[in-house]
């Protein structure tokens, strides 16, 4: 299998390392981080192309959010200085994708953006262990940076090789 058959509901049990707009602006990003095998393993960049329109929401709890207030929560190192306190820890510096993506069949959002734009728009869902992220976006693509995924082999042991 390469890297072009991968599809959008496979993409899951990956770190999100980073993600946002594109410098231009038009397109989503996310820097990913693959235990895949068959010698997938590594980073990738998925672009989500055309995308205009976008929400994102946490999923850690309004207590847990409120233990974590601090800054110290935003560095791993300083955390653990600080005799590791109770609450959520952001500065891990990634997210763990599960359940992954998933495309929303039939989606209104995506329906209005194709008759506004006269283009076949999609929309699609990640969660992760502390945010979820809606989008719209005409198309996808995946490329792989590298083949670091040292990081994401720590957290997760892929089943077979």
């Amino acid at each position: 299998m390469g890297v072009d058959e991968i599809k959008l509901d496979e993409i899951y049990d990956v770190a999100v390392l980073r993600h946002g707009f594109a410098v231009y602006i038009r397109d989503y990003q996310f820097e990913i981080e693959a235990n895949w095998i068959g010698g997938l393993a590594g980073r990738y960049l998925l672009t989500f192309k055309h995308c205009y329109d976008l929400t994102y929401k946490t999923v850690v709890e309004d207590d847990l959010i409120k233990k974590s207030w601090d800054d110290l929560f935003t560095n791993h190192e300083n955390w653990e200085k600080n005799n590791e306190p109770d609450g959520f820890l952001w500065g891990t510096n990634w997210s763990l994708a599960y359940p992954g993506f998933e495309k929303i069949k039939d989606s209104s959002k995506a329906r209005e953006w194709s008759d506004r734009l006269e283009k076949k728009m999609n929309e699609v869902k990640l969660e992760t262990n502390s945010f979820i992220i809606n989008l719209v976006f005409e198309n996808w693509t995946l490329e792989k940076i590298n083949d670091d995924n040292s990081l994401i082999s720590q957290a997760l042991i892929p089943l077979n090789e």
